[in-house]
């Protein structure tokens, strides 16, 4: 095997070895691993300013792209959500930012803060205050695949089409 291919394979290997397919995870005001993880339902709200004196912050978390995600849609970074927010006992999940999959990215991104303690209308000071509920999740993560599905294959095509005209010779 020529050498060229020797270290393709070990560039490749350590690539897989590096980066998971799922989410990058950084934790802020807190550390977790994953058999801290439980299960529980936790509403999580986007768009919306707490009032910090009735709901306490116990950490904040970024869920990111590692460059070679590929289980990285929105199901999944709201199960990371959840399975966190449960794991620090919070009552209540805040979207801070997010970022769809798009043509830089096809994972979804967010950040995130968790709260404690009650909470009420009065509490949440509502900018369009959306919800998440699970179907509107499935068909955000519909769309992002079939994006990336059409980006994959009109780049794909680009791709085949200069390499044709280089190889041909135009």
């Amino acid at each position: 095997m020529p050498k060229f291919l020797n270290y393709l394979l070990v560039i490749t290997i350590l690539s897989f070895t590096f980066f998971s397919c799922s989410h990058k995870i950084s934790r802020v005001g807190y550390t977790l691993d994953e058999s801290q993880w439980k299960q529980c339902d936790i509403p999580i709200k986007k768009n919306i300013e707490v009032n910090n004196d009735s709901l306490k912050l116990v950490g904040k978390i970024s869920i990111d792209d590692t460059g070679f995600s590929t289980k990285c849609n929105q199901t999944e970074a709201v199960k990371i959500l959840k399975s966190e927010a449960c794991a620090l006992e919070a009552d209540l999940i805040v979207i801070t930012e997010e970022k769809q999959a798009n043509f830089a990215s096809s994972c979804y991104r967010c950040k995130a803060s968790f709260y404690k303690g009650d909470f009420s209308a009065d509490t949440l000071l509502a900018n369009k205050a959306t919800e998440f509920s699970a179907y509107d999740i499935a068909k955000e993560d519909a769309e992002a695949k079939k994006k990336n599905r059409t980006a994959f294959w009109v780049s794909f095509g680009v791709g085949f089409v200069i390499g044709y005209l280089i190889v041909s010779g135009f």
